[in-house]
């Protein structure tokens, strides 16, 4: 393996550091406060970070308080952690587990929290310090610190999802109360002075005006750290990193009193947790290399290995071989392990050849995303480490240097939407006056936006959910969401790939999407709930109610994408499968054969000139299949369009489009949810017959009711106050019925059961034994074949 030492990343750091200080132009921040001596730095490396404006400027012989949370899990490029090592006396590393800070936290990423903890606690014994672990109130831990401790400066990581913008509050409450100095510290790539709501809301303006400035090079790990106070000093009611078992229950403690059907969400989680694999890449160790070229795979795909440590070997194992072998090698390791659906349809590209299934820098994204998502890996750090090695220049268009501009964009524009008062340069449409909150949500290192009505409702009615069509967004909701928010609690999301947001290099195919939706449903819309969709959403919509149907009551389908089968078809097509499409693409029936993507540089070629094409044409489209209220155009959808597909890779999820595998069609999908579901349906949709569509619904089944309306493609933005009346009565009437639901498989639940221990006998290991998911995902599938 190659890797480099910590003096020779020290020493590479000093040249950076005096590097970019020679290009600064005026002083990033006022003249240095007296400092302890810059730890192992050079002269010029110590002048250019006091020059930099990420550090906080903390009390001179102070006592800081570091309050670790779920997106800075590392020792190197921390500002917060590097300024208490040279402006403080005392410094405290903690991590709180709290339950309502770790409420979105899926069991998956809990085994990657829990193994980054560990690196991190390494790394910070390594520089003398340790890492305190709390449980509990995140306010009643900090505000104990505070008065036992002496503490002057509290210093949290600031980032844009509700999650941590949450804990960020809490964080700061407990502060003030108590007299601390509190700090809100990032790490962005340039030292930008244009204060974010003043920034271009397009990328293309945003890039021209700054992505030629000089990126920040990270912030060294401190060699050591101030002392904490002795441990037994510190009343700390947790000694070790927990065990999964008792952090998986720690952190349903939240879930148990938030919804009125807690045991299905709770077993639900756990069943599912197989198809939450994250890409297949983050959860194994990385691929090395031994005897030259050769590729020395190592076939593990435990969690263990993830962290801080694991991320900066990735990264010089990525740099080493190179994107298109790193990509055979990530795709080896996980070759026997238990894939997802998304896993299981690259591979069968993959099967046919490596280089086509995955687009250029793909491998890069999927093996990264968490490590930067969960803070183990600086964009800072990514952006160098090729520069360091070498010693020359990122070109602006490498796969690092584009994976960490992209990022730096959405985080941007996120803090935009989340905003007080959004700036005039985004769409009006992306922030009218209905009251209604923008949120992120953070899915698998990606930041997902979605918005939320502002009513409060009773816990006990079902929820929301509504999901756009291809190319559109959440803001095409929000006419519907106003009448909607009145009876319930609404969530509608953007999808990644689309809307705002992030855009990642990656193969879409529909079991990404899907993923996303059964994951938000599980972490933040959370209880019973209904699901309405258009277009491509429709489908995307019914395919995340038949996974989850313990907890879908019903689906609206508006203009829906997705094959519908006569009966007599679709008899054939199951027997040419030897069974239904999922079970063929799991394996259980006749397996699927490879198929081949075609070539990268013609998809994109594909991709640019449809693009162009519909960036030119989106206002005459918009009209063409909006037939009945022409007005409803007008309204800001065009902006919003135009805005959200000039994003940094929207071409690539056009261009996947060419690339998704066969599909569950509706017939399969509608019988294994087995529920009621609404078909509302523009009968003036120009791009298909829409009456014979709606009366192929009909013939699935006693559980299909239609609504046709005199509307075209987005009957929701152009009759949004009769879709919306349409799927209120759907609604009251379906819960009227009486609910007709066994809970989870007896076998999922009996996994979760195994998972979790029974009574207060937890289980010793520190990961889900493998087998349990296995055993949880063939429940499931046994399901489906009845």
């Amino acid at each position: 393996m190659h890797m480099q030492s910590d003096a020779v990343r020290l020493r590479a750091q000093d040249q950076e550091a005096a590097a970019f200080l020679s290009t600064t132009k005026t002083p990033l921040s006022t003249a240095p406060r007296e400092r302890r001596g810059l730890l192992r730095m050079s002269a010029a490396g110590r002048q250019a970070v006091t020059a930099r404006n990420d550090l906080p400027a903390l009390a001179t012989g102070g006592s800081s308080l570091v309050v670790y949370s779920l997106t800075d899990l590392r020792v190197h490029d921390h500002p917060a952690l590097y300024a208490a090592s040279q402006q403080s006396d005392r410094c405290i590393p903690v991590f709180i587990f709290d339950p309502a800070a770790l409420d979105e936290v899926s069991p998956t990423r809990l085994q990657l929290l829990l193994s980054a903890l560990s690196q991190l606690r390494d790394a910070l014994r390594q520089r003398n310090s340790d890492l305190f672990l709390f449980q509990g109130d995140t306010q009643a831990v900090i505000g104990d610190l505070i008065a036992s401790k002496a503490i002057t400066d509290v210093l949290f990581h600031d980032s844009p999802e509700y999650a941590q913008q949450r804990w960020k509050d809490e964080v700061m409450r407990a502060a003030q109360e108590k007299g601390a100095a509190f700090h809100a510290w990032s790490a962005p790539l340039r030292p930008l002075s244009t204060p974010t709501s003043a920034l271009p809301s397009s990328f293309p303006a945003y890039a021209k005006r700054f992505r030629k400035g000089k990126v920040m090079p990270p912030l060294p790990a401190p060699a050591t750290l101030p002392p904490a106070p002795p441990n037994a000093d510190i009343d700390r009611s947790l000694t070790e990193v927990p065990s999964f078992v008792d952090a998986l229950k720690l952190t349903e403690e939240s879930i148990e009193g938030s919804t009125s059907d807690a045991a299905t969400l709770l077993n639900a989680r756990i069943a599912l947790t197989p198809e939450s694999a994250l890409f297949g890449f983050a959860s194994g160790r990385p691929p090395s290399l031994a005897n030259g070229d050769s590729i020395d795979v190592l076939p593990s795909t435990s969690a263990s290995s993830f962290g801080e440590a694991s991320a900066l070997a990735k990264l010089d194992e990525y740099i080493t071989m190179g994107d298109l072998d790193f990509a055979k090698a990530a795709i080896k390791s996980t070759a026997n392990s238990t894939l997802s659906l998304e896993q299981r349809s690259v591979q069968r590209m993959a099967a046919k050849s490596v280089k086509d299934a995955y687009f250029r820098g793909e491998a890069f994204t999927r093996a990264f995303a968490e490590s930067v998502g969960f803070g183990c890996l600086s964009l800072r750090e990514i952006a160098s480490a090729r520069r360091r090695r070498r010693a020359v220049e990122l070109p602006l268009r490498s796969i690092e240097r584009e994976y960490v501009e992209w990022k730096e964009w959405h985080r941007l524009l996120a803090y935009q939407d989340i905003s007080p008062s959004p700036p005039s340069s985004l769409p009006r449409m992306s922030w009218s006056d209905t009251p209604l909150e923008t949120r992120y949500y953070h899915w698998r290192g990606f930041l997902v936006r979605y918005i939320k009505s502002a009513t409060q409702h009773d816990p006990a009615k079902p929820k929301v959910l509504l999901v756009h069509g291809f190319g559109a967004s959440a803001d095409q909701w929000r006419k519907t969401m106003a009448v909607l928010q009145q009876h319930y609690e609404v969530f509608a999301i953007d999808m990644l790939g689309f809307g705002h947001s992030e855009k990642p290099r990656l193969t879409f195919t529909q079991y990404t999407w899907e993923s996303l939706l059964r994951d938000f449903v599980l972490e933040v819309v959370r209880g019973p709930y209904y699901v309405a969709g258009n277009s491509i959403g429709g489908y995307m919509a019914q395919s995340l109610a038949a996974d989850t149907r313990d907890l879908c009551r019903g689906t609206i389908l508006l203009n829906s994408a997705g094959r519908v089968f006569t009966p007599a078809e679709y008899v054939n097509v199951t027997a040419s499968l030897g069974g239904t499409m999922e079970e063929a693409t799991r394996g259980y029936a006749q397996p699927l054969p490879p198929y081949s993507a075609p070539p990268e540089r013609l998809l994109q070629l594909f991709a640019t000139g449809l693009y162009l094409y519909l960036k030119t044409q989106t206002p005459s489209i918009c009209k063409r299949l909006y037939p009945t209220n022409g007005t409803a155009v007008e309204d800001g959808i065009i902006d919003c369009i135009l805005r959200d597909s000039a994003d940094p890779g929207a071409i690539g999820v056009i261009a996947s489009g060419a690339k998704l595998p066969p599909q569950r069609s509706h017939n399969e999908l509608i019988a294994k949810f087995g529920r009621p579901v609404l078909i509302l349906q523009g009968l003036l949709d120009p791009l298909n017959n829409a009456t014979a569509r709606m009366e192929a619904f009909q013939r699935l089944g006693d559980l299909i009711e239609t609504a046709p309306l005199p509307a075209g493609h987005c009957p929701h933005d152009e009759l949004p106050t009769e879709v919306a009346n349409e799927m209120v009565k759907f609604i009251q009437r379906t819960e009227a019925k009486p609910v007709v639901s066994s809970g989870a498989p007896p076998a999922a639940r009996d996994a979760r059961e195994r998972a979790v221990g029974a009574g207060d006998s937890p289980l010793q290991r520190s990961v889900v034994d493998e087998n349990i998911l296995e055993d949880a995902e063939a429940a499931l599938a046994k399901q489906v074949v009845k």
